[in-house]
């Protein structure tokens, strides 16, 4: 679980960083 707060901070900034596109799609992923 911990890990898995860590990987999505790291994706988030990631996102924001230029793959916001593939963010949002994980995010969705990650949410349903």
């Amino acid at each position: 679980m911990e890990k898995n707060l860590i990987f999505s901070q790291a994706d988030f900034m990631y996102g924001v960083g230029g793959a916001s596109i593939l963010t949002a799609i994980v995010f969705l992923m990650t949410t349903i």
